[in-house]
């Protein structure tokens, strides 16, 4: 297993993915592609999956696509074997999210990057995985963190326009990148700070990463 690995679940795989950022938010969180990980069964999911089928365009998924040839599917499993079934038998919390979060837990060096906020809060809200919770936090990377750090490094224009065709997909983007909106970086930032500040107080401080 390698020392240091950039764990990425499926949801924000592809928006990652299909705006072509992937790999620009790797660099800025210290990674290569090389040890980056993805959710082995993403591939099949894009292709047979009904939520992505219903939910992203053949043109986003094909781009995802592409993109998983780039990225090694993960094969690790937790050394604990009772980790995962712990983590699964908690409502909100699906079997990727639960090998993805047992994995970040064993190993120290591990950063996750997760779209999913209801298993974020199911996590952190169980008390009877408070040891799991302890073990991660610090290390898992939402969605907003990274557009807030995208903003901050390469501006509101081009991140804009990076996840303009995945703006109707998501309700963060729809926000954040309204076309309304005052498109400032210190507005855009702002708004990203109200998504987070949400989900801080249903995570608790200390649960998320902070670049």
């Amino acid at each position: 297993m390698e020392n240091r690995l950039l764990l990425i679940d499926s949801d924000i795989f592809i928006l990652l993915a299909a705006s072509g950022v992937l790999e620009r938010v790797a660099s800025l969180l210290g990674f290569e592609l090389k040890n980056v990980r993805r959710l082995h069964p993403l591939k099949r999911q894009l292709t047979r999956g009904g939520r992505f089928l219903k939910r992203y365009s053949q043109e986003i998924r094909e781009a995802v696509l592409d993109y998983c040839d780039k990225i090694t599917p993960l094969t690790d499993r937790p050394d604990d074997p009772e980790v995962v079934p712990k983590l699964v038998s908690v409502d909100d919390i699906d079997y990727g999210e639960a090998l993805l979060y047992g994995l970040v837990a064993e190993q120290p060096s591990f950063l996750l990057a997760s779209g999913d906020k209801r298993a974020m809060i199911a996590l952190a809200k169980a008390p009877e995985l408070c040891d799991v919770s302890k073990a991660v936090s610090g290390r898992i990377i939402c969605f907003e963190t990274v557009l807030q750090m995208l903003i901050e490094k390469d501006g509101v224009g081009n991140t804009a326009k990076a996840f303009g065709p995945l703006r109707a997909c998501n309700k963060t983007l729809q926000v954040i990148f309204s076309p309304g909106a005052v498109m400032t970086k210190q507005s855009r930032l702002k708004s990203v700070d109200s998504f987070l500040d949400d989900l801080v107080k249903s995570v608790g401080d200390g649960f998320l990463f902070v670049p």
